[in-house]
């Protein structure tokens, strides 16, 4: 979902990242992004989890300046640097949430989170729920599906 703010800015609702986030990806797949936008993108997958892959970070390993590079990103990918590390960091903590044996402390912690209230808010904010909601209806999804294809064998 995009709007159009009175300035002209697009402006995109929060559910809709993960599709931009997916579109990102087939625009590296495609080549139609920028060579250096991709080495931030790949940069980004690679540091999320263990540094902090600040803006000023990464523009300091592309060697773009801090000013252009958002600019740049945002001409290739449609959002922001900060929207698309926030949705890698939720996209991960998805599939980190079908493990049982990992607590959400540990899942915020493994995807870049320093601090669990930003990643509860950034996590209700794109899927609508909070982790813990989110990883019992996966538990419940997976056990109607198991108990269905027990039916039919």
């Amino acid at each position: 979902h995009v709007n159009k703010d009175t300035g002209e800015q697009v402006r995109i609702c929060k559910t809709s990242l993960s599709l931009i986030a997916k579109y990102v990806i087939q625009q590296v797949a495609s080549g139609s992004i920028d060579g250096r936008i991709k080495l931030v993108i790949q940069l980004v997958e690679q540091q999320y989890e263990k540094d902090d892959p600040t803006l000023s970070k990464i523009a300091k390993q592309v060697g773009l300046s801090i000013w252009y590079l958002p600019r740049l990103f945002k001409k290739n990918t449609g959002i922001s640097f900060g929207e698309y590390l926030r949705d890698l960091r939720v996209r991960k903590a998805a599939l980190l949430l079908q493990d049982p044996t990992l607590s959400i402390k540990e899942i915020a912690a493994a995807v870049g989170y320093k601090y669990i209230s930003d990643f509860d808010h950034h996590f209700k904010s794109t899927y609508g729920v909070c982790p813990g909601e989110y990883r019992r209806s996966k538990k419940s999804e997976i056990e109607m599906e198991s108990s269905y294809s027990q039916e039919i064998a």
